[in-house]
């Protein structure tokens, strides 16, 4: 190794520490896969919001397959279940609705 950067002199490590770029470039993938998979009604709202026009057409028909993709496989259920909840304490007048 070459001159060390910090002031402290740090005996090598017996094994070499990790890639941090790996590491963040993985991590960063998961999150999107996560979130990809589990936020169709997300991306469908995103696109239902964009100016109308030819490519805006394309994503949103894009956003309903995938919305309509992930349903099949059970992925959009805890969202509707989370919403359903909502619904059912702003129709009982629950604190909730005072807002």
């Amino acid at each position: 190794m070459t001159e060390p950067l910090s002031p402290v002199d740090l005996p090598e490590p017996e094994t070499p520490l990790p890639n941090g770029l790996r590491w963040a470039t993985t991590a960063i993938a998961v999150a999107t896969l996560v979130l990809t998979l589990t936020n169709a009604h997300a991306i469908r709202g995103w696109a239902y919001q964009l100016t109308p026009n030819d490519a805006s057409a394309r994503v949103v028909t894009v956003a309903e397959g995938w919305y309509d993709a992930v349903d099949l496989i059970g992925l959009n259920a805890p969202v509707e279940t989370m919403h359903r909840w909502w619904q059912a304490a702003r129709a009982s007048g629950g604190p909730a609705t005072s807002r």
